[in-house]
């Protein structure tokens, strides 16, 4: 069966794709490199000043995918919400994200050494006009790969696609923001069902 055969492909090349892509973000967590998703650049601001909007990873099936092979990739300060809203009142000049010091809303800083953009703002995110109005120290030093947000295709072969599009960007990255501690969990923290019909999805 030609179908069978080629679904039997795209699976495999979904396990090197993984497995690769594993390797290439041990090497990151081991470098310091700390990645985070956002929607960005949206509307016009001030130099130093973008709106934007930045996912909870473990709302998107793209994130969650990397992050589960070991992606080391910050979650907003609302984790439970699918996006913090960066873009204040949604007109021009009310963006709220800084290039420098960057931080959420309450102060909590974002070190934020490696960019995964949503692809429908990869125009705008890529051009030169964004790296030189915002000059975040992970876009002028180009570490970034793109982020189909919510993958929209979901299959083998796509999969494969994004783990080795990201990995290729991702590797020989290195941290350019100010190095943060790693918290050790609190006493009451209880482990997740991430599983479909798990907490993730209540």
């Amino acid at each position: 069966d030609v179908r069978n055969g080629m679904l039997q492909e795209d699976k495999m090349a979904l396990c090197d794709a993984a497995e690769l892509f594993q390797t290439t973000a041990k090497n990151a967590h081991q470098a310091g490199v700390r990645s985070m998703a956002t929607y960005m650049p949206y509307n016009l601001n001030p130099a130093g000043i973008t709106g934007a909007f930045l996912p909870s990873p473990d709302r998107d099936p793209v994130l969650l995918l990397m992050q589960n092979l070991g992606l080391p990739i910050l979650y907003n300060e609302h984790s439970g919400s699918y996006w913090e809203d960066r873009a204040g009142n949604y007109s021009a000049g009310a963006g709220t994200l800084t290039a420098e010091n960057t931080a959420s809303l309450s102060g909590v800083p974002y070190n934020v050494d490696f960019w995964l953009y949503d692809d429908r703002v990869s125009l705008d995110f890529l051009s030169e006009k964004f790296a030189d109005d915002w000059p975040h120290p992970a876009l002028v030093a180009k570490q970034y790969a793109y982020w189909p947000s919510n993958a929209r295709i979901l299959s083998y072969r796509h999969a494969a696609e994004i783990l080795t599009i990201v990995g290729s960007q991702l590797e020989g990255a290195k941290r350019v923001s100010p190095a943060s501690d790693c918290k050790m969990p609190t006493v009451d923290s209880v482990s997740r069902d991430l599983m479909a019909g798990g907490d993730l999805f209540l």
